[in-house]
């Protein structure tokens, strides 16, 4: 491995191998150097599910059930959940108001900021803005980062319009508008060498007009965990990173319906192989129960699933425009500029490109990208409040249990528990009567350290400042 990254260039005979070796060097190095936080995000979420009495074996790199006796019992009070849950909520509740206001009382001003404002609501409704801040603030809380990915979906699920074709006025060939704008003009023109002067609707001998069918599309707002993101974990911002990946898994079916791939073009299986630790982790959150003692790991082998690669580099000399790129496995079904524009430009210049991805974070950590969380300092509190727990009901167990003594020679034929039980026994000089002795009390020291771990966990957390109605410090 190189110890430059060589982006590759839009056009260029070794853009595809450039452009694979890329992702292959962002996962590798990446992954190198981030398990640690990985490792320290899972952990947090198996907190979550319940799954606490847990630790990570370093030689085979992935948690499992922690290794004790039979007899010690694992109790688990989950006030990590319980008191990351008014902080969740609190992230969860955010909900800006977006309002546009006439800026003169003319009339025209007036229905345009109307008509704004309705549009906002209307892409609120269709991206399901409740139900991602709901996600979003569950992974913030507890991994500290999250990121939203917006765009624009063309599937066909989503219904298609019917729209008149255009037609080249050079070749007079029939072409559909989102067609023309794919191929960056009239595809037979440019196959003969030349650039089409325009295009004008298309009818028929009889002067009907000619009808086609484009998609309806719609707007998407998709939750991108940390598990899934690789970017500079060393730039200033995260917009500071020249680029940025996400990785996923999904259904092969997916992958032959949307891009018409062939088991062939996915590599004849080999695209379900996933070696990336973060992948690992994400899919095996999809079966943990709190009820399983399985090793909390995923398989690197999936039959029915695929990696997702998606990749965002930049504008550049190289690439002015960005980069933007899909990969199934190592098969490339998609690469050119970035799609979507700001609106920052101005009637001089072109609208800037934009990368439609935006990073939340609950609070900034010095020297890298990836937000902190309160949830990494409850982790080791809700570890020492449940071994206390254990050994209160061990104690309970045992020293708590009253004793009775039977000396040697008493002839005792049975003994229970129950009240107003006579005992007979053979009477012999020397020998004192059998006697029953109290349990222990269970030490109140146990119970005020928990107590003062609950109180702890609070105030770290935040929530008792979320409980008095005022957002925790820095949030």
């Amino acid at each position: 491995m190189s110890n430059a990254l060589r982006l590759p260039i839009l056009g260029d005979v070794t853009f595809e191998n450039d452009l694979r070796l890329l992702t292959k060097e962002i996962r590798e190095r990446n992954t190198r150097y981030s398990q640690d936080l990985l490792h320290n995000a899972y952990e947090k979420v198996l907190f979550d599910y319940g799954r606490q009495w847990v630790s990570f074996d370093t030689q085979l790199q992935q948690f499992r059930p922690k290794r004790t006796k039979s007899w010690i019992p694992k109790p688990v009070t989950n006030k990590y959940s319980a008191t990351l849950r008014p902080m969740i909520s609190q992230l969860a509740g955010m909900d800006p108001v977006m309002q546009y206001a006439p800026v003169s009382e003319n009339p025209a001003d007036v229905a345009t900021a109307q008509v704004a404002s309705r549009i906002v609501e209307i892409c609120r409704e269709e991206v399901k803005v409740p139900f991602v801040r709901t996600k979003l603030a569950r992974w913030v809380g507890l991994t500290g980062n999250g990121w939203l990915v917006n765009g624009y979906d063309n599937d066909r699920k989503y219904g298609v319009v019917k729209e008149q074709a255009e037609q080249c006025v050079q070749c007079l060939k029939t072409i559909m508008a989102d067609d023309i704008e794919a191929e960056g003009g009239c595809p037979t023109c440019r196959a003969d060498g030349v650039e089409s002067p325009g295009f004008q609707p298309a009818f028929d001998e009889q002067g009907a007009p000619i009808m086609g069918e484009r998609p309806r599309g719609a707007l998407f707002t998709e939750l991108a965990t940390l598990f899934e993101m690789e970017y500079d974990h060393e730039a200033d911002d995260f917009s500071d990173s020249i680029y940025s990946m996400r990785m996923r898994s999904r259904d092969r079916e997916w992958a032959k319906s949307r891009f018409g791939l062939s088991d062939a073009e996915l590599d004849g299986g080999k695209s379900s192989i996933s070696p990336l630790v973060q992948q690992r982790y994400l899919q095996s959150l999809a079966f943990i129960s709190p009820l399983s003692y399985q090793t909390y790991f995923a398989k690197p082998y999936r039959e029915n699933r695929v990696l997702t690669t998606e990749l965002w580099i930049n504008p550049t000399m190289e690439n002015p425009g960005g980069m933007y790129a899909i990969l199934i496995g190592e098969h490339i079904v998609h690469s050119g500029s970035y799609q979507y524009h700001s609106p920052e430009g101005t009637d001089e210049s072109e609208s800037p490109p934009l990368r439609p991805i935006t990073h939340f974070g609950y609070q900034i950590a010095a020297g890298r990208v990836a937000y902190r969380t309160p949830a990494a300092a409850l982790v080791p509190l809700q570890r020492t409040r449940n071994e206390l727990e254990s050994i209160y009901k061990l104690h309970s167990r045992r020293a708590a249990n009253s004793v009775l003594w039977i000396p040697d020679g008493a002839n005792i034929s049975k003994m229970t528990g129950e009240e107003g039980l006579k005992v007979r026994y053979s009477a012999q000089s020397g020998i004192p009567a059998p006697r029953r002795e109290g349990g222990l009390e269970s030490p109140r020291f146990i119970a005020e350290w928990i107590q003062l771990i609950d109180q702890s966990m609070e105030i770290i957390s935040g929530s008792v400042d979320v409980l008095r109605g005022e957002a925790p410090p820095g949030l």
